[in-house]
């Protein structure tokens, strides 16, 4: 009697959601045999944030799940990879010298931990960051080795500033 009235609840639960879990499968499918054109060095083109009038920025997804995007830091574009676990704003050197920072050896004196291990960062102040019509003036960031970040990493200390930042649907949202 028990397999019975399991049975009928599992048949229940499946016929209710079965119809909304097909489509959406047929939704992600689609949306994976896209094609998209990925630049020599493996990695996703950015998104061009689209602004809206009352301060809110979408970037979409990439195909491999992250939101790329390109700020203008201290004035001078610079790609990203949206992090919302990184608790900064961390810049290879090769992007730190295009926003106009020069770093030498003794400057990285910051221990850190990064999804490759631990090493050494130079802790700036980023006059602004800049993404579609959000400035962030002021951005504490740190700068790494080329060889220790493979894409500047937008972090929590733009990202706790906007008044509101959040993913959904394959849609990252800015607010300022």
């Amino acid at each position: 009697m028990r397999g019975l009235v399991t049975f009928c609840v599992v048949l229940g639960v499946v016929s209710l959601a079965g119809p909304k879990l097909v489509t959406l499968y047929r939704e992600a499918r689609t949306q994976r045999s896209q094609t998209v054109q990925v630049p020599v060095g493996g990695r996703a083109p950015p998104a061009v944030p689209a602004a809206t009038a009352d301060g809110e920025l979408r970037i979409q997804v990439a195909p491999d799940g992250h939101y790329y995007l390109v700020a203008a830091v201290n004035g001078r574009d610079v790609h990203f990879v949206v992090d919302t676990g990184a608790s900064t704003v961390a810049l290879r050197e090769t992007d730190a010298r295009t926003a106009g920072l020069h770093i030498i050896g003794s400057d990285y004196s910051l221990p850190v931990s990064t999804a490759n291990g631990r090493t050494y960062a130079a802790p700036v102040t980023l006059d602004s960051v800049a993404v579609g019509g959000i400035e962030v003036d002021g951005i504490q960031a740190a700068v790494l080795p080329d060889d220790k970040l493979q894409i500047s990493l937008l972090g929590g200390t733009f990202l706790n500033r906007l008044q509101r930042f959040e993913a959904s649907r394959g849609t990252l949202l800015f607010q300022n």
